[in-house]
């Protein structure tokens, strides 16, 4: 019988990943996910206990004190499984295909994913968060680890067959049919559809709650508005943002977007803010600042960047950090963020607390379950409706909430602040250079510019290879892993942007050098570019993946059609032309049928039937 693992000991502490070594004092026998690991399942024949989470996840954390930290779980664990723990930010080929295992086998997903497999890697049972006894109508995770393991001796060649019979469903989902013919508007009509049928009327944003924001559709309806004009498509966009950057779904103090609600209102974030979101979203409102000319956007996008270049930026090196953890501690639900009545009245004067109080509608009782008396910040009455009951100015109203907030937040720097992982990560750099280069042309702030030129060179210099690519990562004392497909992409955007930014044919000579690498060692032979380069024995990375649907961020192969038509444009080689046809045609089918979430696809597939058109100002 394994023993378990002494404080501070068990295989995690070495490794790279923060959310990984934050594990390493459990007295859980974690594996990094390794052939080791599956090896050793195969050698013992016991299931696989998948642990997938982030450091920024507050229920991966819940979990980790209430269940890997207990001395009870861990024994249940040793005599019966084999534990792998993934940073789902350092290896997110791993967990989209578990994701998917799961959700398909439980209609859940999220993290921190809990998955058992076989000992070659297949799902049979899954699911989220799991408290460690009933509650919560959940079933405890104790029970369920135990359940597990008697179902595994009990009824084991039936759990392998139907986990082999669920992996074959996910490769055969693989298959994709190209569209004959000449290539049609079909899937831009059907986003636009979806858009219009799943728009929230009442507090704008799309679906119900938990809300998330959906930067490529709100992208692509900025495009389409550009298009088109109808006022329908200007009211979806300017009731989302308006909704969003008013919300506590915003940082009213610091700046900087949380990752999703909670409700539909966009007030109750789940606090953690990482780096992609608030990447799309300053591209979103830069680009709606263009478009409608409303100071309210360019705040918002000047608010983001003062809190990346505050937080989450090697300012003296060049590039953007992964993340900032929505908690300080393991007890934490967010309280860095919210406020209590008392605490706001006590830092403000009486004529800065008449105006802050009701504008952020901080009351006695709040908005937090775990503590009802913390408020979250959220504009919930104008400078200009306050006037009026103040009998005021607007202008002193303002004056007033914009001291309110100065102090606040000064306040707030003394609270110990949630963990930065300073991750330097190849796709969500690119997705920063080539965001902020085209935010600093709309903005007029040449730093920004200045910033991102000095992030892409960082990575051209150290993160690149030119027989395989982009690294994963930056390389931080030895050798980083090979890239994975969105790190290539986002890359060879960021080159096309540098390029059009400064003229410079250095960086449109790196941008074909990427669009050389993933033709070379991410293409498959049927069409589409697979999310990894090479094909690996562990597990579901058995299974190459090549998808088209929008996430939090944009679909690469989308991101790569659309960069492949601009590069057409910009050098008139017509293999950029086909390659970008090439994948539209591969596509076709899957993205007619998804709707909005093949908004980055519908982008590229605009440019290439109608040619390029920057959006401006359409009053």
């Amino acid at each position: 019988m394994q023993t378990l693992a002494p404080k501070s000991i068990n295989r995690l502490g070495k490794e790279r990943s923060p959310y990984l070594r934050s594990a390493a004092h459990q007295p859980v026998h974690w594996f990094p996910w390794s052939q080791e690991a599956f090896d050793e399942a195969e050698r013992l024949d016991r299931p696989i206990l998948l642990d997938i989470g982030a450091v920024w996840c507050h229920w991966c954390h819940v979990m980790d004190r209430e269940s890997y930290e207990s001395e009870e779980i861990a024994r249940v664990v040793h005599d019966h499984f084999i534990a792998i723990k993934v940073d789902r930010d350092e290896r997110p080929e791993i967990d989209a295909r578990y994701q998917l295992a799961v959700n398909a086998l439980t209609g859940v997903s999220g993290w921190p994913l809990t998955a058992f497999l076989t000992p070659r890697g297949e799902v049979f049972y899954g699911g989220a968060y799991f408290p460690p006894e009933d509650r919560y109508g959940k079933p405890g995770f104790k029970r369920i680890l135990k359940q597990i393991a008697e179902l595994y001796r009990n009824r084991k060649q039936d759990i392998l067959e139907d986990a082999q019979k669920i992996s074959g469903l996910f490769e055969s989902d693989q298959a994709h049919v190209s569209v004959p013919g000449k290539l049609d508007g079909a899937p831009l009509e059907s986003c636009l559809a979806h858009l219009k049928q799943q728009f929230d009327f009442a507090y704008g944003g799309f679906g119900n709650a938990p809300k998330f924001f959906h930067p490529s559709a709100l992208e692509f309806a900025l495009h389409q508005y550009s298009r088109s004009g109808q006022a329908w498509i200007r009211a979806v966009i300017e009731k989302t943002l308006d909704a969003m950057g008013k919300g506590g779904i915003y940082d009213q103090l610091g700046g900087g977007f949380h990752r999703y609600s909670v409700d539909e209102r966009w007030v109750v974030p789940h606090f953690e803010k990482l780096s992609p979101d608030n990447a799309s979203l300053l591209l979103v409102y830069s680009r709606a600042f263009q478009q409608f000319g409303k100071p309210f956007y360019r705040e918002i996008a000047q608010g983001t960047l003062r809190w990346v270049r505050e937080n989450l930026s090697d300012r003296e090196r060049g590039g953007f950090y992964a993340s900032q953890d929505a908690d300080t501690d393991r007890h934490d639900d967010g309280d860095y963020y919210t406020w209590t009545r008392r605490e706001v009245s006590g830092l403000l004067s009486p004529e800065e607390a008449a105006a802050a109080l009701p504008h952020f509608d901080v009351e006695a009782q709040g908005e937090m379950l775990h503590d009802p008396s913390r408020n979250v910040l959220f504009v919930a009455k104008e400078p200009e409706i306050l006037a009026r009951e103040l009998e005021l100015k607007p202008s002193e109203v303002a004056r007033r909430i914009e001291s309110a907030k100065h102090k606040l937040l000064e306040a707030r720097k003394k609270r110990r602040a949630p963990f930065v992982d300073r991750s330097l990560y190849s796709g969500w750099n690119g997705l920063w250079v080539r965001s902020a280069l085209t935010a600093s042309s709309i903005l007029q702030d040449p730093e920004l510019k200045k910033f991102a030129l000095k992030t892409l060179d960082r990575f051209r210099a150290e993160a690149w290879d030119p027989e395989t690519g982009m690294t994963r990562f930056l390389p931080e004392g030895g050798p980083a892993p090979e890239g994975l497909l969105e790190d290539q992409v986002e890359m060879l955007a960021a080159a096309w942007e540098a390029f059009q930014a400064t003229k410079e044919k250095s960086y449109l000579d790196f941008a074909e050098a990427l669009a050389g690498i993933l033709r070379d060692r991410f293409w498959g032979t049927e069409g589409g570019f697979f999310d990894t380069p090479d094909f690996k024995e562990e597990g579901h990375l058995r299974i190459r993946h090549r998808g088209i649907q929008d996430s939090s961020s944009y679909s690469p192969n989308a991101t790569a059609a659309r960069i492949f038509l601009k590069l057409f444009h910009s050098t008139q080689n017509g293999r950029y032309r086909e390659q970008a046809e090439t994948l539209l045609r591969f596509f076709y089918e899957k993205a007619k049928g998804v709707g909005y979430f093949a908004a980055a696809y519908c982008l590229a597939l605009d440019f290439y039937l109608r040619g390029p058109e920057a959006p401006g100002p359409k009053q």
